[in-house]
């Protein structure tokens, strides 16, 4: 039996797999590749197809194949497909090595979590399968474990195969090996302190996985660090297989990965200074940054790829835009112009002092969930950053390049959008929440889906509440059910509408 079957691996989302992100990259690259809400995609090792469900759920006139070879997660995923109605959705269980000639044409492809933990033999058939199905503008999506970031994760995963050996039962191993992690974190002398801080930060983030319950923790570190095969590999091997198979590098999915974006200017100019084209300069930024995990797309080596970024406004028109980040007033700015940083959640901050970029955050922060198409933003910041009067010329370039540098600097600061999602900023009489994010509350998971294809944790009276937002009930209804006072419930439906768990 496979060791899916015996121990699944956690239903997930993953949100850079989401054909949005993939197009957006794509087409600020020069592709032309099929609008996200009227598309295909395959995703090959899909498990219990959560990913692909949550995707279907929101994306009705496009469709979804996922393969797993785990016939349980599989018939797991049918039943929540059924279950929510989702005819755009279909998982099949099968091998990668005995796939059929016939399965079509996609527009995205997905290989997450499959391409380090597979033979050398499935590795292969992934790209010819890649090189046979992909479309000739679609893009596919291969993440993988990266060298030289993964080295200390390799010494890890030896000492934890040595503390597991020969213990058979899949579930033990995984609760030795956890155990044996927090024995080697309490355990350094301070001679090792590089390797002891690795390993201490490792422990105390619940293993790399945050607050997920100890039986996701136990089934994803079975699947994915003491998997039987776990091959990391440096980005210039991944690119040279790719193109013995026909397939051309795009970017990573992130382009802050392909850049040296944040790195000091001493280091930017040295790295271009050393010889060798995109494949060297970018094996060299992963060596700078460490890195140990790559979510790389690729491309039919027929198509054609922007590799210049032209930060002008016909290079955003087109797109729609988001943005969290909140004001924080600073310093003036040159000619006693106001500078203002707006700051994200995590941190990251981007400043400005110029009134059309200032104006247009200010009014992304406001609208925030809700995505805005660049042509509208252009026009709403520059009412408010001229009074009604002429915008100079010239500030729309400018504008576009100051949101192109802040996406680039994280999407906690911009989001790009090809496909606005069918969000609410505000609750209205009936609200409504995404189908799978009512199922799998009705379920008591925490965790579930929000329309921009991320993970959200939902505890307590939101748990509750979320059932209930199938649009036909009311505020007073709802207040009924759960013996909850209207206001609190008002202040809920807020956050979850901020949230990103209201949709029209």
């Amino acid at each position: 039996m496979n060791l899916y079957d015996i121990l699944p691996y956690p239903a997930l989302i993953h949100g850079p797999t989401h054909p949005d992100r993939l197009a957006v990259t794509g087409r600020l690259l020069g592709l032309r590749p099929a609008a996200p809400d009227r598309c295909r995609v395959l995703e090959l090792g899909c498990g219990p197809g959560a990913n692909l469900i949550a995707m279907a759920d929101l994306l009705p006139h496009s469709d979804f194949l996922g393969i797993d070879l785990s016939a349980r997660q599989v018939e797991d995923g049918r039943r929540a497909a059924a279950e929510l109605g989702l005819a755009n959705v279909e998982l099949r269980q099968g091998d990668i090595l005995e796939l059929p000639e016939d399965l079509g044409e996609f527009d995205y492809i997905i290989v997450h979590g499959v391409y380090s933990w597979v033979p050398e033999a499935v590795r292969r058939r992934v790209l010819r399968l890649i090189r046979r199905n992909l479309a000739p503008q679609g893009i596919a999506y291969v993440s993988y474990n990266a060298y030289p970031g993964w080295y200390p994760m390799r010494a890890l995963r030896e000492e934890m195969l040595y503390r597991i050996r020969g213990i058979d039962d899949p579930f033990e191993r995984a609760r030795t090996a956890q155990e044996f992690i927090g024995f080697l974190a309490d355990s350094f002398p301070g001679s090792v302190a590089f390797f002891a801080d690795f390993v201490r930060g490792y422990y105390s983030s619940y293993l790399g996985r945050g607050e997920a319950p100890e039986s996701k923790i136990l089934a994803s570190l079975s699947h994915d660090e003491i998997a039987d095969i776990n091959e990391p590999l440096y980005f210039h091997e991944f690119a040279e297989q790719a193109g013995a198979a026909d397939l051309a590098y795009l970017a990573e999915v992130d382009l802050l990965g392909s850049t040296p974006v944040g790195l000091p200017p001493q280091v930017v100019e040295a790295l271009r200074s050393f010889p060798g084209g995109l494949v060297e300069t970018e094996q060299y930024l992963d060596f700078v940054r460490n890195r140990s995990f790559r979510r790389t797309l690729l491309c039919q080596k027929e198509a054609r790829i922007e590799r210049s970024l032209n930060p002008s406004r016909e290079t955003l028109r087109g797109f729609h835009l988001a943005s969290q980040a909140s004001p924080q007033p600073q310093n003036g700015g040159a000619g006693g112009a106001v500078s203002v940083s707006f700051v994200a959640r995590d941190g990251l901050a981007f400043s400005t002092d110029h009134a059309l970029t200032r104006a247009a955050f200010l009014h992304l922060g406001k609208v925030y969930p809700m995505a805005v198409s660049f042509e509208r933003l252009l026009k709403t910041a520059a009412a408010g950053a001229y009074d009604g009067g002429p915008m100079p010329a010239g500030d729309g370039d400018v504008l576009a390049s100051n949101l192109l540098r802040a996406f680039l600097f994280g999407r906690s600061l911009v989001e790009l959008y090809v496909s606005p999602r069918p969000v609410r900023t505000r609750p209205g009489r009936c609200p409504r929440a995404p189908a799978l994010a009512r199922y799998l509350a009705r379920r008591g998971l925490d965790s579930v889906a929000n329309v921009r294809h991320e993970t959200v944790g939902v505890g307590g009276l939101g748990l509750k509440l979320l059932p209930l937002l199938d649009g036909a009930h009311d505020l007073e209804a709802m207040a009924l059910a759960l013996h909850a006072p209207v206001a609190v419930l008002r202040a809920e439906l807020r956050w979850l509408a901020r949230a990103g768990l209201l949709i029209e």
